[in-house]
């Protein structure tokens, strides 16, 4: 059972959306507009209200069916193909390489010596996580760290 704080639930949102689209009719290429959803639901397609609800449906659909669903900007979502599914992972292997760049900068210009033990211990954890996922993608950081 979910502890619930505040707010409207999300799920019986989610299951009228999974109802009208259910996972064994969803298509490689379908389209589903914002509007229909919007209006499925009774929410402006601009709420943050429409966005949790959105991406929870699409975490879910990925999660539990393997079905990966992007956005179409200012038009709905699309089912992608197992071809799209390369290229949307390719996409944010790159963004993942840029936010490990901005870490790396970021841990470049901590100075060391004012860490306190806990402080240090995150950061040697952290940079070496950083590291590794530059090494990974092939990617050279431009800043030199501190010595140590």
């Amino acid at each position: 059972m979910s502890v619930f704080f505040s707010g409207v639930p999300t799920e019986p949102d989610i299951k009228k959306i999974m109802e009208k689209y259910p996972h064994t009719k969803m298509e490689p290429g379908q389209q589903i507009g914002y509007e229909e959803i919007g209006t499925l639901l009774g929410i402006d397609k601009k709420s943050s209200r429409f966005r949790t609800i959105t991406n929870r449906w699409r975490k879910l659909m990925q999660s539990k069916f393997g079905i990966v669903i992007d956005t179409i900007p200012g038009e709905g979502f699309k089912v992608l193909t197992e071809c799209e599914k390369v290229g949307l992972g390719s996409k944010k292997l790159v963004s993942a390489g840029n936010m490990a760049k901005k870490a790396y900068y970021v841990f470049s210009v901590t100075d060391v010596k004012q860490l306190d033990d806990q402080s240090r211990k995150e950061y040697d954890h952290s940079l070496k996580r950083t590291v590794a996922t530059l090494q990974i993608q092939n990617l050279r950081p431009r800043a030199a760290l501190p010595s140590m």
